[in-house]
Parts: C-alpha cells; sequence; structure tokens
C-alpha cells in the first residue's frame, strides 16, 4: 500500500494591513527576517491572493497585485511546508473543484464525504487550468513510485501566479 503524504505551505505571518494598492504596511510586523520574495499574502477575506515582489521595510512590502487596503491577511511561504496530511493512494478516483470555491477535494472510493480529502487554497476561485495541474502534479508524484519500494510519496506544491490569484495551499483537512 503506497500513501500521499500532502503538505500545506508554512503560515508565517498574520496581521492586519493599513496599506493600499499594492503595498501592504503593518507596523506590528518584521518582514525583513519574516517572510521572502515569492511568498504568497491572502486576504482572510478569501478573496484575494498576491505574490511577494519586495520588502521594503519590517513595516512595508509590495505584491504582485492589488489585494486591498485595511485588511486581515496571512503570509504563506514559498518554500517552506507543514501539517503534512496521509492519503491512500489506492482509494484516490479524482479530484473536484466547487464553483466559486478556494478549496479542491480528492475523492475517495467508495465516496464518501467523510472519507475525501479538502485542499484549502489561496486562489480565490479554483480555475480549471488549475485543478487540472493539480491533479497531474499529483499523478506525476505517484507515478514516479510506482515501481520503487517507496511506501510514502512526499507532495509539495509548488507557488505558482494564477489568472485568479497566487496558489499556495493554506491547509489539508478531512472534507466536511
Amino acid at each position: 500500500m503506497k500513501f500521499l503524504k500532502i503538505y500545506s505551505n508554512k503560515l508565517l505571518v498574520s496581521g492586519t494591513s493599513s496599506g493600499s494598492g499594492a503595498t501592504l504596511t503593518d507596523g506590528t510586523q518584521s518582514f525583513l527576517t519574516s517572510v521572502k520574495v515569492g511568498d504568497v499574502v491572502w486576504s482572510t477575506a478569501g478573496t484575494e491572493s498576491a505574490t511577494i515582489l519586495s520588502i521594503q521595510s519590517n513595516a512595508s512590502l509590495t505584491m504582485s497585485k492589488t489585494v486591498g487596503g485595511a485588511l486581515a491577511y496571512n503570509i504563506y511561504s514559498a518554500t517552506q511546508y507543514e501539517n503534512a496530511r496521509m492519503i491512500i493512494v489506492d482509494k484516490i478516483i479524482g479530484f473536484k473543484a466547487e464553483n466559486a470555491s478556494n478549496s479542491i477535494d480528492i475523492i475517495y472510493a467508495p465516496n464518501s464525504s467523510t472519507d475525501n480529502i479538502r485542499i484549502f487554497t489561496t486562489e480565490n476561485t479554483i480555475l480549471s487550468k488549475t485543478e487540472m495541474a493539480l491533479n497531474a502534479f499529483i499523478e506525476e508524484a505517484i507515478n514516479s513510485v510506482k515501481n520503487k519500494p517507496e511506501n510514502t510519496i512526499e507532495v509539495k506544491f509548488p507557488v505558482t501566479t494564477t489568472a485568479a490569484g497566487s496558489f499556495a495551499v493554506r491547509s489539508v483537512a478531512p472534507s466536511t
């Protein structure tokens, strides 16, 4: 039996911005040491996400697009991961993204909503291209060890920029 070990991008910083446009300003942070260019800023309202382009100071950074003015936000690492969830490979039968949703379900057989795993992302609305890319990424990981003795396949999704925002995995949890 083989397992997928799917990771979330590590949550680095949470706060409230007082910036405007593509600038995030938060006087309570130390951005110079806590985040990096390429990390993902996500509005916790679930409406916008962007990639960090530059860090001006401990309290200010520039993003790839406007995420909003005063907003609650989280910043996820592009290179650090945490909170892995194990999934039995043989039971996976497909992937499903709900319309206007920022999550994708990994559907198990037999299909019971309590068995399914949900991947929560920073992308506001999962596009069909993103759903297909995730599916291909997982299939490639599975195929890379199909005839090898490894029992666990680690999956760490890369941070990417899409038409709907910057993509990172916020969490992996049972579907409810």
